[in-house]
C-alpha cells in the first residue's frame, strides 16, 4: 500500500546524498520496465484476489452469526482490496515474499481476537461498533485518496499521496485499522497483546513502505543524474 507525499520528476536534489542508501536493494524487486512489472505481478494478483475474497466470506459468516458491525466492515474492506488487486497500477518497487506474507498475516489477525466467538455485552458491543465505524471511516477516506495505487503488500505503484486525510496523517489507513481493532480490548482485556502485535505489524508495514519510497526516490535521482551527464 502506498503512503504519503508525491515525488517530483527529479526525485532528490542532484548533487546531494540520497536519503536512502538502499543497502538491502537485493531484497527488493525493482522493475525497470512497466511491462515486466505487469507480468511479474500476475501470480501475486491471483493469490491476492483469492485471499481477500476468502477473508470477506469468513467475515460475512461472522457478521451473520455475531451481528457486530466490525465484521460487516471487514467484508467491505476485503472486497474492496480484492477489486483493487485486479485493477491497480503496475508495481515499480515491491518487497519480497517475506513482507508480502506479513501483510496477509496482518489481515488475518483481526479474526483472532478473543470474544469473536462469543456475544459481548450491550455496552461493549456498542463500544466495538463505534470504534469500528470511526476506524474504518478513516481507512475508507484513505482508500479514496489512494485510488488505483491501493494494494495489500507494501509496494510503490506511483507517487506519494498528500491530499485528503494524508495531509493530516502519514498512514491513515493503518491508523484507522488500529482504532477499529482497539474495541476488542474492551470486550476482553486479554486481547491487548494481540492488538499490540497487530499495531506493530501496521507500524512495520508503514516504515517499510517509507523505505521503498526512499529507494524509489534514490533510483529516480540517479537516472536523472545520468541523463544530465549524457546531455552535457
Amino acid at each position: 500500500m502506498n503512503s504519503s507525499g508525491t515525488w517530483g520528476a527529479s526525485g532528490t536534489e542532484i548533487g546531494k546524498r540520497p536519503a536512502c542508501s538502499c543497502r538491502d536493494r537485493k531484497k527488493l524487486l525493482i522493475s525497470r520496465h512497466p511491462g515486466t512489472a505487469l507480468r511479474r505481478g500476475h501470480g501475486r494478483s491471483f493469490i491476492g484476489v483469492v485471499a481477500m475474497a476468502s477473508l470477506a466470506f469468513f467475515a460475512l459468516v461472522q457478521w451473520w452469526e455475531r451481528g457486530l458491525i466490525f465484521y460487516l466492515l471487514l467484508v467491505f474492506k476485503h472486497l474492496i482490496f480484492a477489486a483493487h488487486v485486479v485493477s491497480r497500477k503496475p508495481v515499480i518497487i515491491q518487497g519480497g515474499p517475506g513482507t508480502c506474507l506479513l501483510a496477509y498475516l496482518s489481515a488475518v489477525l483481526p479474526f483472532l481476537y478473543a470474544g469473536s466467538y462469543e456475544t459481548p455485552s450491550a455496552p461493549n458491543a456498542m463500544a466495538v461498533n463505534m470504534l469500528s465505524l470511526a476506524g474504518f471511516l478513516l481507512a475508507a477516506l484513505a482508500v479514496v485518496e489512494l485510488g488505483d495505487s491501493l494494494g495489500v503488500s507494501p509496494a510503490v505503484r506511483g507517487g506519494r499521496v498528500r491530499s485528503g486525510v494524508y495531509g493530516f496523517f502519514p498512514h491513515p489507513m493503518y491508523l484507522g485499522y488500529a482504532i477499529a481493532e482497539s474495541g476488542w480490548i474492551l470486550v476482553n482485556f486479554g486481547n491487548l497483546p494481540l492488538w499490540v502485535l497487530s499495531a506493530s505489524l501496521y507500524c512495520f508495514r508503514a516504515r517499510y513502505e517509507g523505505r521503498l519510497f526512499e529507494c524509489f526516490q534514490t533510483k529516480q535521482a540517479k537516472r536523472n543524474l545520468r541523463w544530465r551527464q549524457s546531455c552535457s
